[in-house]
């Protein structure tokens, strides 16, 4: 059986939105979170993973190639969750 404990999946939302704006600030917004609490599932996942994901140089950040991985295993993974409630919404 696969070990689910790997990932913290809940960071997902944190960081996709911090990987899709370049800014923690606009992505609490977005994620409806504080800034310190998408910086703390950014550092939660970093720390899980063992790499950088994103280049911070003041208030820019940049995506790392381990954070653009990431960011398209989300992309794939929500594009499969979406797939799968069209799916089990047609079988009703």
């Amino acid at each position: 059986m696969r070990d689910f404990t790997q990932l913290d999946s809940h960071c997902f939302k944190a960081f996709y939105a911090a990987a899709e704006l370049l800014n923690f600030t606009m992505a609490a917004r977005q994620a409806g979170m504080t800034q310190s609490g998408v910086s703390q599932h950014i550092a939660k996942l970093e720390g899980q993973l063992g790499v950088a994901l994103f280049q911070r140089n003041g208030r820019t950040v940049l995506l790392t190639d381990a954070g653009s991985h990431l960011r398209r295993h989300i992309e794939s993974y929500l594009d499969g969750a979406d797939a799968l409630m069209e799916t089990l919404s047609k079988e009703e």
